[in-house]
């Protein structure tokens, strides 16, 4: 049984077509959203400024922290980012520096807490009788000057939701329970998500054991249930969907193929207005009809000549 993450369970929410095509067919569409790689470019800068802070360096200047985000940017852009909304990408650009620019001036010098964790990486088991995991990576992990753990997660979204929605986030309780594995002697966990774009900061107190079991109990049946429809999809395969599905999962991520695109019972496409961001609308019939835009898939990319072949075409020097 495979480890989930947060982010594959909310794909499963969001649109199980999508989840099937990701997480089972292994598709990637080779693209990657604006949104998606302002966030990246944003979270390393602030990476790169908590490490220097946890190493015991003077915090950089605002100046040094946006020539970092500058240069990551100008780095890493290309081709491959893909721009849907009506906005240029120097707009996009200098919305990650405004991110930057407010996270410094509300925190600087950065020192109300000690970091013990950087991009910290989790998986533990949901239940001691099961291969049931969950894993994921943590943006920052201090201790506060109070004893307590504190989770902190960058949100680079123009979305800020309220108090009482956070709270209901799986997100929050998951990144819980993983400091809570990290750190078992610490009593006291305080979960604080940084919205940049609004400059909002929600703090949520640690939940009480009882209500932790009950959200543990809440994940593992979510969990089954995706597994469920797994099985049944995989049940319900053609012989040549068998092979191409165990064909797709050997190799390299690539395009949706032909066989994955059916609709089924197990995995419906799930319309909505994000469908316009999605990394794999052009294979998606209902998104496009959503949209009211054309569906023309992209041909599949030639095959790979056999390695035999591949290795007589070349010199070797």
């Amino acid at each position: 049984m495979p480890t989930y993450s947060h982010s594959r369970l909310s794909s499963f929410v969001q649109c199980p077509l999508k989840f099937a095509w990701r997480y089972l067919w292994n598709a990637q569409s080779g693209a990657e959203g604006i949104e998606a790689f302002v966030g990246k470019r944003v979270h390393e800068s602030l990476e790169w400024l908590y490490r220097r802070t946890a190493q015991g360096a003077s915090p950089p200047s605002v100046e040094e922290l946006q020539q970092d985000y500058a240069t990551r940017w100008e780095r890493n852009y290309g081709e491959r980012v893909r721009i849907v909304a009506d906005r240029g990408v120097a707009e996009y650009r200098s919305g990650g520096a405004e991110c930057l620019t407010g996270y410094y001036s509300r925190h600087h010098p950065f020192d109300l807490g000690s970091t013990v964790g950087i991009e910290r990486g989790f998986d533990f088991a949901l239940e001691a009788e099961s291969k049931l995991r969950v894993r994921g990576v943590i943006d920052r992990v201090d201790i506060a000057p109070d004893g307590a753990v504190e989770v902190h997660d960058y949100k680079t979204s123009s979305r800020t939701p309220s108090q009482a929605a956070l709270s209901q986030d799986p997100q929050v309780g998951i990144y819980e329970m993983a400091a809570r594995e990290i750190f078992p002697g610490h009593r006291q966990v305080r979960m604080i998500w940084h919205y940049l774009r609004s400059g909002v900061e929600r703090q949520l107190p640690s939940r009480g054991p009882a209500e932790l079991a009950r959200f543990r109990q809440e994940l593992v049946r979510q969990i089954r249930v995706v597994e469920a429809r797994i099985e049944e999809y995989v049940g319900g395969l053609s012989g040549d969907e068998s092979v191409a599905l165990a064909r797709a999962s050997a190799d390299p991520p690539g395009h949706v193929p032909v066989e994955a695109r059916r609709s089924t019972r197990e995995f419906p496409a799930r319309p909505s207005p994000l469908c316009r961001w999605c990394d794999y609308l052009d294979w998606c019939r209902e998104g496009s009809d959503s949209l009211g835009r054309p569906f023309a898939p992209p041909p599949p990319p030639p095959p790979a000549a056999p390695i035999s072949e591949r290795s007589s075409q070349g010199t070797l020097f």
